[in-house]
């Protein structure tokens, strides 16, 4: 999305961005290098930590097309810090007749997933920080298959839909279809909640998390396989909320502790190599399984390959 947007919008001109907004998104994706690719000319300022808005009115010039605003989803600067917000780049660029591009990252649409993540900007607060391009992730926090979306004002939109980029970016039928079943569930937040995993993993109340890992670890009783239910915390992973550790409960099997049992790190190998690979935490040789990553229908496989992997010599 952003490489379309900055070849329409930008190329062989000047776009403004923050040094502390220069970013690695991971995969080769980088601030700088896509800006190069599209044509653009990246205008740097302000330094890593500290970014004002004066420093963005110094060194407009005719040559500006843009100002850019890059949401750092997967690190967080601390301690001496200063950046300019969203509504304040906005205005400066109005004033100069610019749009105010912003790659939000994430795309986080649920109002509830907001309050969870406290510092994640959503797609509806962009606009309404009037934002005149906005581009975001069709999975991650939106909860739909992979894609780039790109929304924002008709005057700078109608443009890229006739950029020859546009037809090789395209999504493939299946993935709109996909992304549109995906939004439609946004309509109402209880469906959204109940059908978009993303949503339902982060959202699940802890004392809901707990009980149905209490009845698991009796399952797994039943199974033979001694177990233990204890607090935990984990975090939303795929570039998101850096600093944020979610309360949870995880199912706990100590391998010492069951009867002809292989090594932790055999356990923790076999799962692995599983033909549907189980990813658990290996801490002080104890398996940590946190049901909230787990579907209710997937608990059952969920014990097979276990009885398995506890059995089994290293299949890797």
């Amino acid at each position: 999305g952003v490489m379309l947007v900055l070849s329409t919008l930008a190329r062989d001109r000047e776009v403004i961005v923050s040094r502390g907004e220069l970013v690695e998104i991971g995969g080769s994706f980088r601030i700088p290098e896509i800006m190069e690719e599209s044509r653009a000319v990246l205008r740097g300022v302000g330094t890593t930590n500290r970014t004002h808005l004066h420093d963005y009115e110094r060194v407009l010039t005719d040559e500006t097309a843009a100002l850019l605003r890059v949401h750092t989803s997967n690190f967080r600067l601390i301690g001496f810090t200063k950046s300019v917000s969203t509504k304040e780049l906005a205005d400066l660029a109005h004033k100069h007749d610019l749009p105010l591009i912003y790659d939000l990252g994430s795309g986080c649409l649920s109002s509830q997933l907001a309050d969870l993540l406290t510092d994640e900007p959503t797609v509806a607060s962009a606009i309404e920080d009037d934002a005149d391009v906005i581009c975001f992730s069709g999975d991650k926090l939106l909860g739909g298959p992979q894609a780039g979306i790109i929304v924002g004002k008709e005057r700078y939109i109608s443009p890229m839909r006739a950029h020859p980029l546009l037809r090789a970016f395209r999504c493939d039928k299946m993935a709109l279809a996909a992304l549109e079943h995906t939004l439609r569930l946004y309509f109402d937040d209880e469906m959204a909640r109940r059908h978009i995993p993303i949503l339902s993993m982060a959202l699940v109340e802890p004392e809901e998390l707990k009980r149905r890992t209490e009845l698991f670890a009796d399952k797994l009783k039943t199974h033979g396989i001694q177990a233990t239910v204890e607090p935990s915390s984990m975090v939303m992973g795929g570039g998101t909320a850096p600093e944020l550790y979610l309360d949870s409960w995880a199912c706990v099997i100590d391998p010492a502790l069951q009867e002809g049992a292989l090594s932790p790190s055999v356990i923790d190998a076999n799962l692995r190599a599983s033909s549907r690979p189980v990813i658990c935490r290996l801490v002080q040789d104890r398996l940590f399984f946190d049901l909230r990553t787990v579907r209710c229908d997937e608990e059952d496989l969920l014990i097979d390959n276990l009885m398995h992997a506890m059995k089994t010599e290293c299949q890797s």
